[in-house]
């Protein structure tokens, strides 16, 4: 999943900004976003593989998990 656009989608649903221009993601970021009466509390997960042993703890306690994923 690495540069799959993980960072891209969060900035455009966060702020609704797109940029061509988006440094990978180190270890994690977090950001919270409203829409309406609902608040997401966003994991931004780094894709590189010596952080997915990290995954994990991100996980736990959550109502959903979206995967971004380049199929090209």
């Amino acid at each position: 999943m690495r540069a799959s656009g993980k960072t891209s989608f969060c900035n455009v649903i966060g702020n609704g900004q797109w940029s061509e221009d988006v440094v990978p993601t180190v270890a994690f970021s977090y950001r919270q976003i409203r829409r309406g009466n609902i608040k997401f509390k966003v994991w931004d997960v780094a894709g590189q593989s010596k952080y997915r042993t990290l995954w994990e703890r991100y996980c736990q306690g959550v109502n959903a998990i979206v995967f971004v994923v380049d199929s090209s």
